[in-house]
């Protein structure tokens, strides 16, 4: 016993202690039936399996409708980039065309009297011309007599001319001698044709047969020369017009606040802030009428009272030997109302309109407290007072200068922002305080 070693007895003691593979399975048995017994195992639930499944559908279907929106966003931008690209083409094709010049012709007729004379056959002498007989040629180149006669009663006067001028009426025409159809060259021709039949002419009505009638006016067209072309402006009747002119076309009220400065060269540490409505009446694109209604606060330091606004009176000074040295004015209130115009010019970098503007209006200015100092130069002493000034004070025809840009937000909402100076139209100091300032605002277009 004392010759075994320590270790192969504690192997040996537990190897008799180790349960054999009978007992081992019944222990781990028993061990399984009471964990069961105290954590019941619960069923696998299909339902729960099935939920990553639907997420992922889910995903799936998502990621197509994000992928069918997606194509047909791309393919409305290539119809868009198409479209913008036929258009830039039109507008240079445009730009590269000839003028079209549309020309017109227009047309007066005036009409001329100017003489004219209407031949005709008078029917006396056509009564004699119609008994003649038709002139004949006989083969024997003998003159028929009775055709003479006949002839020559046809035409009385034919071999001779009329002396009275009684015989010739206005316009006949009268025949010479040698022109006469039974002379001597018609003997000859008669002569030369004697083999020939007889042919039967016409009958020919003596030119002294025509009458005229009496010279008549009759209307010929002429043109109209260039010279007497004038352009047709047409105009518009005043009233109408001005009307028209002066109807608004759009309004415009909005808010607007901003930094008031007070300027005057015995003014220090000034500052200052306005706030208020404005309206705007627009008459076209361009010309509008401004409405301004605004209030706002000063506080500023002075050392000359003229540079007070509303230039309050202070308690005269005892002596010459005594000075203001020092005004303070901690809360001004003024209220000002006002009326202009302004000019909006066209349309600078994407959509921005620059404008400016002239009002016209008035300030009052409200009760307030004025703290100042006397000072009494030879003792170099000072003496501190308080005025209180219990009325408004208005001063007239203050007049503001502006320039500023017109942003649009939206299609009716726009943004301002404008720079300003304004100050009293009749300055009765040098001192007499002005403002300027910038503020901004918001305008909704109705």
């Amino acid at each position: 016993m004392a010759s075994k070693n320590f270790f192969e007895m504690f192997k040996d003691k537990i190897a008799s202690l180790r349960p054999s593979t009978r007992h081992r399975e019944e222990d781990w048995n028993t061990l399984a039936d009471q964990l069961g017994q105290a954590m019941p195992q619960r069923q696998f639930e299909r339902q729960r399996a099935l939920v990553p499944l639907l997420l992922l559908l889910a995903l799936f279907i998502s990621n197509a409708f994000w992928w069918q929106a997606s194509r047909e966003n791309q393919v409305a931008m290539q119809g868009l980039e198409v479209q913008m690209a036929s258009l830039q083409n039109v507008v240079e094709s445009l730009k590269s065309a000839d003028p079209v010049i549309h020309t017109d012709t227009v047309w007066r007729t005036v009409y001329v009297q100017t003489p004219y004379q209407t031949p005709f056959l008078s029917p006396n002498r056509m009564s004699g011309a119609q008994k003649a007989e038709h002139r004949q040629v006989s083969a024997d180149n003998t003159p028929n007599p009775e055709r003479k006669t006949a002839i020559q009663s046809a035409f009385p006067s034919a071999g001779k001319a009329p002396n009275n001028p009684e015989d010739n009426p206005v316009g006949h025409t009268v025949f010479p001698r040698e022109q006469n159809v039974e002379g001597g060259q018609t003997d000859r021709d008669q002569q030369e044709t004697g083999s020939l039949a007889h042919i039967e002419l016409l009958p020919i009505h003596d030119p002294r047969l025509l009458e005229w009638e009496t010279p008549s006016m009759r209307y010929v067209p002429e043109f109209l020369p260039d010279s007497l072309i004038k352009p047709f402006n047409p105009r518009r009747p005043l009233v109408p017009t001005l009307l028209h002119n002066l109807k608004p076309k759009y309004v415009n009220v909005g808010g607007i606040a901003g930094w008031l400065h007070p300027l005057s060269p015995a003014v220090i540490h000034q500052i200052g802030f306005e706030a208020g409505i404005q309206g705007l009446i627009g008459f076209s694109r361009h010309w509008s009428l401004a409405l301004e209604y605004t209030y706002g606060q000063l506080h500023y330091e002075a050392d000359n009272p003229s540079a007070i606004l509303g230039r309050p009176e202070l308690p005269p000074l005892q002596s010459a030997e005594y000075r203001y040295a020092h005004l303070n004015l901690n809360k001004q209130e003024i209220w000002q109302v006002s009326l202009g115009l302004r000019y909006t010019f066209g349309e600078w970098r994407k959509n921005i309109r620059p404008y400016v503007g002239l009002n016209w209006g008035q300030t009052t200015v409200l009760p307030y407290t004025l703290e100042y100092e006397v000072e009494h130069e030879p003792s170099n002493t000072i003496q501190k007072e308080i005025l209180s000034v219990d009325q408004k004070v208005k001063l007239r025809h203050m007049i503001r200068l502006g320039t500023g840009l017109e942003i649009p937000l939206s299609r009716r909402l726009n943004l301002t922002a404008e720079g300003f100076y304004m100050r009293q139209w009749e300055r009765k100091d040098k001192n007499q305080m002005g403002f300027t300032g910038i503020r901004a605002g918001l305008n909704w277009t109705f």
